[in-house]
């Protein structure tokens, strides 16, 4: 049993008084099952009786819940205000739209460490028939979700959602908390400073819930709008990662759709949301029509379009964005005196283990046979170099350049990295 008060529940919520009740009552079947924690509710601004509502609700739940208000209109902030008061010594952060089922809070709580965060499965679902674009959205959670299960997959800053989660308190408090400058992916800008913080990331698809994603369309497109907003910020704060903006200022190889989108963003903004608002009932129209492959061009258009518009907002425009771009690094690229793995001849563990820590910031060649078979380069805000890792990169590397039956047939087993001694590393 989980000892009281250790784990510390904080839902945040806007505006959803059913949906939040009802996450409480689905916590409530798991502390009737031996788990024992506190929750805390975070009402932001607030106009639709959710706080009545709770306090009706509180003396009927088998676990302590506090309830605290403020108008900041801010998901970050929201979070660092609920988290600010709980006593547990880790924190499971679940937004109010999601469900929790059996187990959720007993998966968040078997923690792996001091530094272990801890992604749940958010499983999206939606009420009625899906849009084409619900539809979509929901292949790309599903598929990030199923690459972060997959065998050596390498974790990077944008992999931590904040919607189903649990860290240790320590570590955010210590982290001073998400920004709340932010209006947008402050998860992602939090992931950063935990990875540098030295915090381990996995997957726990024990720790499920049911996402009741009700966004539509238009409210996606204004999302894009503060996503772009967020990473310029995002970039100001973190510099390493200035260069994921470049394509905004060197077009290279987009479309003359995609470079005419972001021109109106820039330089006619005013301009650009009349013709954005006219592709909007355009792209209604055509998915009524089932027009599905024009319809999902249009809709990568209009968040082209919205995405650097968020990025002009903050940047002041074009030229500001070239002088910012240019006042932060270059992307990282292999390094000339990156460390060479003999894949055939691996060193032993602690040779290993160093050259892996090496590999992290510089990355890594990897030879075969005495022949340079490929490169893994560094990652900017990804976890360090683990023997897995480079197990995965051998794995598809051989599959999709030379000997897909042998891989096959021998599977990761079967690579000429031996397996037990990395592991020990």
């Amino acid at each position: 049993m989980i000892a009281p008060g250790n784990l510390s529940v904080v839902i945040p919520t806007h505006n959803r008084k059913e949906r939040v009740t009802g996450t409480l009552q689905a916590l409530a079947l798991e502390a009737g099952a031996g788990v024992e924690f506190e929750v805390i509710v975070v009402a932001d601004a607030c106009e639709d009786g959710t706080e009545a509502a709770l306090d009706l609700l509180a003396s009927r739940l088998p676990f302590p819940l506090r309830i605290c208000s403020h108008a900041a209109r801010n998901a970050a902030a929201t979070r660092n205000l609920g988290a600010s008061g709980a006593r547990g010594a880790t924190l499971v952060f679940l937004d109010d739209d999601m469900e929790p089922q059996p187990g959720l809070v007993r998966a968040h709580s078997d923690a792996r460490g001091p530094r272990s965060v801890v992604m749940g499965y958010s499983k999206p679902v939606y009420a009625g028939r899906p849009t084409p674009w619900q539809q979509d959205a929901r292949r790309w959670w599903e598929d990030s979700f199923r690459e972060m299960a997959s065998f050596g997959h390498r974790f990077t800053y944008r992999d931590f959602f904040s919607g189903n989660c649990s860290l240790p308190a320590s570590l955010f408090h210590s982290l001073g908390g998400m920004d709340a400058s932010l209006g947008r992916l402050e998860d992602y800008e939090f992931g950063w400073r935990m990875l540098g913080a030295g915090a381990s990331f996995h997957f726990e698809p024990a720790a499920l819930a049911l996402h009741h994603d009700a966004s539509d369309l238009d409210l996606w497109l204004a999302r894009a709008r503060h996503e772009g907003e967020a990473d310029f910020r995002t970039g100001t704060r973190h510099p390493e990662v200035r260069y994921l903006l470049s394509h905004l200022a060197m077009p290279g190889s987009a479309t003359r759709m995609t470079r005419l989108a972001r021109k109106l963003a820039f330089a006619l903004p005013a301009r650009g949301d009349g013709v954005v608002k006219s592709l909007a009932s355009l792209a209604g129209g055509l998915r009524r029509r089932g027009a599905r492959g024009i319809y999902f061009r249009v809709v990568a258009l209009l968040r082209e379009y919205n995405y650097a518009r968020g990025v002009a907002l903050a940047s002041g425009g074009r030229r500001s964005l070239l002088a910012w771009l240019q006042e932060g690094p270059l992307e990282p690229s292999m390094a000339g005196d990156a460390p060479v793995l003999d894949a055939d001849a691996p060193p032993g563990p602690e040779c290993f283990a160093g050259l892996l820590e090496a590999a992290s910031r510089t990355g890594l060649r990897v030879r075969y046979a005495g022949v340079e078979i490929g490169v893994l380069p560094p990652r900017v805000g990804a976890e360090p170099l683990r023997s897995e890792h480079v197990r995965r990169w051998l794995h598809e590397f051989l599959t999709s350049n030379f000997v897909p039956e042998w891989a096959m047939e021998n599977g990761e087993a079967g690579l000429p990295l031996d397996v037990q001694e990395v592991q020990a590393c």
